[in-house]
């Protein structure tokens, strides 16, 4: 990933970049996008692909470390800050998702948290310990069928979610309504 310091503001382009603010488990908040100078060397080196892994190396919180998203192309010429470590699935042998899935899981996390070093107070994670990591890896067809489940139940949730919102918003006309004595 890129280094962000004042060196770079020569550098002859500029291109947005993810920060660890970013990343969090199995989404991206993309409502803050900055943006970096870099050379074109640099740029081809750490542009992202869609369904690259996002992980975030270092936090002040252990629980933190570790978290992942996948990329979903979003953003065209994007690259990442020096601070998330990027994965690249081969996509004949893994689904990106299921991957990222796995690494937020208890089961990833704990053994990314027993993998990371403390220092200042800042807990970190590297690649070898990325790499380290053991994942139950089923064929290519598992890892689908469990990303189409898994969306299922996103979507069902935010059905829900949504369900929710529209329930309160009745719910507090009615109140009010009911406080003007109109009902």
């Amino acid at each position: 990933g890129l280094q962000v310091t004042s060196k770079r503001k020569n550098n002859p382009m500029e291109i947005p970049y993810l920060r660890v603010a970013n990343v969090y488990r199995d989404r991206l908040v993309l409502d803050e996008i900055k943006t970096i100078r870099v050379t074109e060397q640099e740029a081809k080196r750490t542009y992202l692909q869609t369904g690259d892994i996002l992980i975030v190396e270092g936090h002040g919180n252990s629980t933190e470390i570790g978290r992942s998203s996948v990329w979903d192309g979003s953003i065209p010429n994007c690259s990442h800050q020096n601070h998330l470590i990027r994965v690249r699935i081969d996509a004949e042998k893994a689904d990106s998702i299921y991957m990222s899935t796995f690494l937020n899981s208890p089961g990833g996390r704990r053994q990314l948290k027993k993998l990371g070093k403390t220092t200042s107070g800042l807990n970190t994670i590297s690649t070898s310990n990325v790499k380290a990591t053991k994942v139950l890896l089923p064929p290519l067809s598992e890892q689908e069928n469990f990303v189409k489940y898994r969306q299922g139940i996103i979507n069902s949730l935010n059905d829900y979610e949504s369900y929710l919102y529209g329930l309160n918003y009745i719910f507090n006309s009615l109140l009010q309504k009911a406080f003007r004595g109109e009902l």
